[in-house]
């Protein structure tokens, strides 16, 4: 879609046009669509900005305490990943 915009899927190559955001799953897990959206924006040269967005109770533990252990967890071990 934004290729359409932007003058066609070659001209976005180069130079990101959009900006998305791709939330995962605690503990670092993404759903299809999200892993799916991640590849495509990749492929197509997009900024990305991955969120770790946990919601107390549902995708992350009931409390406050739990949540910003894990929550402190996840993100040590995307930015140890990311640099390797």
């Amino acid at each position: 879609m934004a290729g359409i915009n932007w003058g066609g899927a070659d001209h976005i190559k180069d130079k990101p046009v959009i900006i998305s955001v791709i939330s995962s799953l605690s503990p670092l897990q993404y759903s299809g669509e999200m892993a799916g959206a991640l590849i495509e924006y990749a492929r197509h040269g997009q900024a990305v900005l991955i969120g770790l967005l946990m919601m107390v109770g549902s995708t992350g533990p009931v409390t406050l305490a739990g949540l910003m252990a894990l929550q402190n967890n996840d993100f040590r071990n995307l930015n140890q990943s990311a640099s390797v």
